[in-house]
């Protein structure tokens, strides 16, 4: 099953008691972090990961490894397969206590040969885990951690203030996205200027704040709109925007629809009620929200 992540903290995933893997075809998400290791293993096509600070192009043979409480986003501009691991360390207690103290030297692992791949082997097994029984996983995920601690080595854990301002930075927009917020007033808070700030946050998450806090709040919307059957209206209005016409911009870029054609879409796939009334197109609306 294909959780679908959104910015700052993924509680979601910390409450994961097993490992849950899936796959997914052109991955993309917002920035995000949890307590759990996870692996984004490319089969075709490519990703743009950031992990940390750093930005890598994933092609195909290639595993990303994020550990704990690293943030982390994917995007892909073509395409692109994907399986994708999430490992909650309760799971793996021996793992978890032997790198208590350590971080890996190196995040990127490439198959020179995928067909034969041990890791995609075992990926491709979990696949079917909810068919498997615990022990069985269990031997898969540690045979693929054991392999990756090989390849990548180990190094000891250092401080790293950079990816602790990003956590805080992802909680704070996560908190106060539904409240007016600017690049100059996100930068006031965190006591920098508004160009150094922007810098900051380009190159650690690879886009810049507004799209960041535009994209929290289509996606807030978008489930107004799906699960609530909002008006269109009401749930601009309560995800933050305060131009109808700035949120058709907006969820259109987001997406690839309209609002309209989102909830059709999505009324079809679950037979369920249609949606109220919307506009449909931008210039039907009302310019501003009152």
């Amino acid at each position: 099953m294909h959780a679908s992540s959104g910015g700052s903290y993924e509680y979601t995933r910390d409450n994961f008691k097993v490992p849950t893997c899936w796959m997914v075809e052109n991955d993309g998400c917002l920035p995000h972090f949890h307590s759990s290791v996870e692996l984004t293993y490319v089969l075709d096509g490519e990703i743009k990961a950031i992990s940390n600070g750093r930005t890598y192009f994933l092609k195909r043979g290639q595993l990303l490894l994020s550990p704990s409480y690293y943030v982390h986003n994917y995007m892909t501009e073509s395409t692109s397969k994907s399986i994708v691991l999430v490992i909650p360390l309760d799971f793996v207690p021996m793992y978890s206590k032997s790198i208590e103290n350590k971080s890996f030297a190196e995040f990127v692992c490439t198959d020179e040969n995928p067909e034969e791949s041990e890791i995609l082997h075992c990926l491709e097994r979990l696949l079917e885990m909810d068919k498997m029984q615990n022990m069985t996983v269990k031997g898969y995920i540690y045979t693929i951690l054991g392999i990756l601690t090989e390849k990548l080595g180990l190094s000891e854990k250092e401080p790293n203030r950079q990816n602790d301002l990003a956590k805080e930075i992802l909680v704070y927009l996560q908190e106060n996205f539904l409240s007016p917020l600017s690049l100059e007033s996100v930068a006031e808070h965190f006591g920098y200027s508004k160009s150094r700030f922007s810098h900051i946050f380009n190159s650690f998450f690879g886009c810049g704040i507004n799209q960041y806090i535009s994209s929290l709040r289509c996606r807030k919307a978008a489930s107004l709109l799906a699960e609530e059957s909002m008006p269109l209206i009401d749930a601009a209005l309560n995800s933050g925007f305060d131009s109808m016409r700035t949120f058709y911009r907006s969820f259109k870029a987001q997406f690839g629809i309209t609002p309209s054609e989102y909830c059709k879409s999505y009324a079809k796939k679950y037979n369920a009620e249609p949606f109220p009334p919307i506009a449909e197109t931008e210039d039907e609306s009302p310019a501003c929200i009152k």
